[in-house]
Order: structure tokens, then sequence, then C-alpha cells
């Protein structure tokens, strides 16, 4: 299996623990469980027959009867260290970078999931993906591309004048030149 099938293999079967915690906490019985996953995909009743994204359509309505899968209260700001380098790794770079810069109110790992949650349902006609963890090709891609834009704005306006002369200039120009101000401001 090479690496690609492998992760959305992962990812599948991952989705699948949560619906089954759901099913539990939700202490829902089998028939009710077979017939939330049929109105949500078409009219399969085995979670395994499911694909990805009806998975995450089934947990998000699960999240709407109550099931919260995330019941710590921890802010974690950090990347995971665990999972090898892509788009999520970016995204949680960007964000960490946008919540030390006091760009972002609220850096907690709720609000960045709300934020890709909000991204994603623009995206995909109102169906928003509830984790970075669970994003992949193009859904990542595209939250990565919004996140670049939100700081550009961001980094423009803490640049002032000389920031609306770049409006016009990548991402990767307007952070350079952001980097280099902040470390002339400390400088003197």
């Amino acid at each position: 299996m090479n690496n690609t099938a492998n992760k959305s293999a992962n990812s599948k079967a991952h989705l699948i623990k949560l619906l089954h915690v759901a099913k539990t906490k939700l202490q829902m019985d089998d028939d009710s469980y077979r017939a939330n996953l049929a109105a949500v995909s078409n009219g399969k009743t085995s979670s395994k027959e499911l694909t990805i994204l009806q998975l995450e359509a089934a947990l998000s309505r699960f999240q709407q009867l109550g099931f919260k899968p995330l019941a710590t209260g921890k802010k974690r700001l950090s990347p995971s260290s665990k999972d090898q380098p892509d788009e999520r790794s970016v995204i949680r770079a960007l964000w960490i970078f946008m919540a030390e810069q006091r760009f972002i109110r609220d850096s907690s790992e709720t609000a960045f999931n709300s934020y890709i949650k909000r991204m994603t349902a623009q995206k995909n006609g109102g169906q928003g993906i509830a984790e970075c963890t669970w994003l992949r090709d193009e859904d990542a891609a595209y939250v990565v591309n919004t996140l670049k834009l939100w700081a550009k704005r961001e980094m423009i306006k803490a640049l002032g004048k000389t920031g609306e002369l770049l409006r016009h200039k990548p991402y990767l120009q307007v952070l350079k030149i952001y980097l280099k101000q902040k470390e002339a401001d400390v400088g003197h």
C-alpha cells in the first residue's frame, strides 16, 4: 500500500473509531446509529461502507446531536511532531505565527478548528471539516491560502504606509519585509 493510500486508510479508520465513540457517548441504539449513517450516505448503514466525506458528515451530524470529540480544555499551540510535515503542519505553523504576532485574538485549538471548519464550509457548499488533522489535498491547500491572505493583510496593516505599497506583492515578499521591519524595531 503506498503512503497516500495508507494515510487515507488511517484517517478512515480514525473517523470510524470516532463514530463508534460518538455512538457510545450519545447512548445511541444500533438502529438510530445506522439511521443516522444512512441519512448522510444515501442509504449506507455500515461505517465501513462510507467514504471519508460521508464519515465526516456523519461525525458532524453526531456533533450536532451533542458529541464532543475533544473533551480537553487544553490549548495546543505547537504542531504535533508525530505526523510527517505536510500542508496541515504549514496550516498550524501559520496559525502559531499569527498568534505570536497578535493577529489572532483567540489562538486556542478550538478557535483554530473553528476557523478550518468555517473556511472549508465556504469551499464545500456548507459542509465544513471540523479538525485540522482531517484535512486532505485541496481542502488543506485552500486553508493554507486563506491563512496566507489573512496574514498578509495583517502584516500590511502593521507596516502602515510601507505596507500599502506591498498590497500587490506575493505573501513571501511581504513576510520578508515584515520580519526585517520587526527585527529593525527590536534593534532600536
